[in-house]
């Protein structure tokens, strides 16, 4: 099984609790899957993968935040297009907030 990131949930919680907005957290997640290769990525072709549990907490967080902060947009929407899978094979057995990062990358 290719290489896996856990990701802490105080962290991620604390990330939501100071936001002002929701890209902000989005950019901070995939700096934490993709650490020191981040700066250097120009694309990244497909989706890093979560069990369900972690994709639907996640995806909580966003719509709540949204709402918070009353965006024009569907709530969570930039989540839901830009976050976490749950469709690779691997997903249903990976640990809550464990991150199995998409390898199709552009440097």
């Amino acid at each position: 099984m290719r290489k896996t990131i856990q990701l802490n949930q105080e962290i991620i919680n604390s990330l939501f609790e100071t936001a002002q907005d929701s890209s902000d957290i989005v950019l901070a997640l995939y700096k934490m899957v993709y650490g020191d290769r981040w700066d250097k990525i120009k694309s990244i072709n497909g989706f890093s993968s979560c069990n369900r549990f972690t994709a639907f907490e996640l995806m909580q967080k966003f719509i709540d935040l949204d709402k918070k902060l009353r965006v024009k947009t569907m709530p969570g929407g930039l989540w839901f297009n830009n976050g976490f899978s749950t469709c690779d094979s691997k997903a249903a057995s990976l640990a809550n907030y464990e991150i199995l990062p998409c390898e199709d990358l552009t440097f």
